[in-house]
């Protein structure tokens, strides 16, 4: 089933209901028992929505709910009682209609999937970089929601590569000569197994997260059909829980102030 994000919902909302984008408080608005059809396939589509997109403080997530089943019963008694009790605005909501507040408390949900590990890359300063990492980071996780195994283990490892290769070069030139004799220039050719075996000389992660990585690391470029065939390996759920695993003991080693 294709997933149904935020935005889409509010653009459908906007079509169905175009009083929803200007309707200033105050300015009364019901809906009667001719809207029941729209508001059943309003309600329909924001219950695909994942739950981890409806993203909001605590407040408005209350008054989402509040409003959402405002609705809800509406369409109820609707379909019980006919065209007796109109949709309007709930009491201690300045008159705005119930689909208006839910459609902008839609508005403010993302459409890509959030999580700790995304929140916590602040500690790097690459805007592009870190903004590159949480894509990757994202699209891992949205994969694995919707099971789809090889690219949540492929997008997974990818984000650990691009991790690493950020924290060597952070290092200063004359320690990576002096531990490991390499040179910047051949930083990018690096393999995610290269990248691995730098972090522990250097001590960049610990153990435990060396032997995670170490697991994903030789599903990392299944990515190629022909690599997949010749070894024999196929991602699966388990591929992408070790995977995601594996980066989030990543993130928590490099934010480190220790590291």
């Amino acid at each position: 089933m294709p997933q149904v994000v935020p935005s889409q919902v509010v653009q459908i909302i906007n079509t169905l209901f175009p009083f929803t984008e200007t309707q200033k408080e105050g300015q009364s608005i019901c809906l009667d028992y001719a809207n029941a059809e729209p508001l059943c396939g309003i309600l329909y589509l924001i219950d695909q929505i994942p739950s981890e997109l409806i993203h909001l403080k605590d407040s408005e997530y209350i008054d989402f709910k509040i409003n959402l089943e405002a609705i809800r019963s509406a369409v109820k008694s609707f379909e019980q009682r006919g065209n007796v009790n109109p949709l309007k605005s709930l009491k201690g909501y300045k008159h705005l209609n119930p689909v208006t507040i839910v459609r902008r408390s839609l508005e403010k949900c993302p459409d890509e999937f959030s999580s700790k590990v995304i929140d916590e890359l602040l500690f790097i300063s690459d805007i592009r970089l870190r903004d590159s990492i949480r894509i990757d980071i994202s699209a891992a996780e949205q994969a694995f929601r919707n099971g789809i195994w090889k690219a949540s283990t492929v997008l997974a490892g990818s984000a650990i590569e691009a991790l690493l290769l950020w924290k060597l070069k952070q290092e200063k030139p004359e320690n990576l000569n002096k531990e490991l004799e390499i040179k910047a220039r051949v930083f990018d050719e690096m393999t995610l197994n290269s990248l691995i075996e730098i972090s522990k000389t250097m001590k960049f992660i610990e153990q435990e997260t060396i032997t995670l990585v170490s697991l994903t690391k030789d599903f990392r470029n299944l990515i190629h059909p022909g690599r997949a065939i010749r070894l024999n390996k196929i991602c699966n759920r388990g591929t992408a829980y070790a995977a995601l695993a594996a980066l989030e003991h990543v993130v928590n080693d490099l934010k480190s102030p220790t590291k």
